[in-house]
């Protein structure tokens, strides 16, 4: 859907993993444990829209009800709670439906289909630019960036997978890419340690091959 809509997309850390994050018009991700890429990208552009997608707009998913999201003036809502609209940032139109009907539609329309990528899409491509990993101590013989990207490079692109709670949760929101046909999945809902593993042990019994 990405590379048919051709939108800048932008996920919050509680999607990580909903969308493929290789495709040009992936922005990156905002809210908790995030890289700045996201935000760098909506305060260079200046958007006059931004379309939610089944989001509560809470304080982890948003950065802590960061302004920064209130500012295009033409705010669309859709979720199919509709407890959710205008709850933290008032929106100028509230769309009761089902995001994957929603998004079928709206491909579906004139003009969306084979339409070139706008030409500001290569601007905020170039606004995206990786994180140095900073200097590590001698103490510390594998940093945790490094690890996250040993990680990345040996998964499987059909891989599902599940973040612990803690500061590994935050190195792999902020610095695991996810490919293909990857799953991830963030517990931040639950959030109890040891969901994690539990998790994985699940997926695993569900789908034994």
């Amino acid at each position: 859907m990405l590379e048919q809509s051709q939108l800048p997309v932008v996920i919050s850390s509680l999607a990580e993993g909903i969308v493929s994050e290789e495709p040009p018009s992936y922005i990156g991700t905002f809210g908790f444990a995030s890289s700045e890429s996201a935000r760098r990208v909506i305060e260079t552009s200046q958007p006059s829209a931004i379309l939610f997608l089944g989001t509560r707009l809470g304080e982890l998913a948003t950065s802590g009800w960061s302004p920064i999201l209130n500012q295009p003036p033409l705010k669309i809502h859709v979720d199919r709670d509709p407890f959710q609209f205008n709850k933290n940032y008032p929106v100028t139109h509230a769309v009761r439906a089902d995001i994957g009907d929603f998004m079928f539609l709206l491909l579906s329309a004139k003009g969306t289909q084979d339409r070139k990528p706008p030409p500001f899409l290569e601007t905020l491509r170039s606004i995206r630019r990786p994180e140095a990993i900073q200097s590590v101590p001698d103490a510390s013989p594998v940093h945790p960036v490094a690890l996250v990207k040993a990680l990345e490079a040996l998964i499987p692109k059909n891989a599902v997978i599940f973040s612990e709670i803690g500061n590994s949760m935050a190195w792999l929101i902020r610095h695991f890419t996810v490919r293909d046909q990857q799953k991830f999945f963030v517990p931040l809902g639950l959030g109890s340690m040891g969901s994690g593993i539990c998790g994985a042990i699940g997926a695993k019994a569900a789908a034994n091959d």
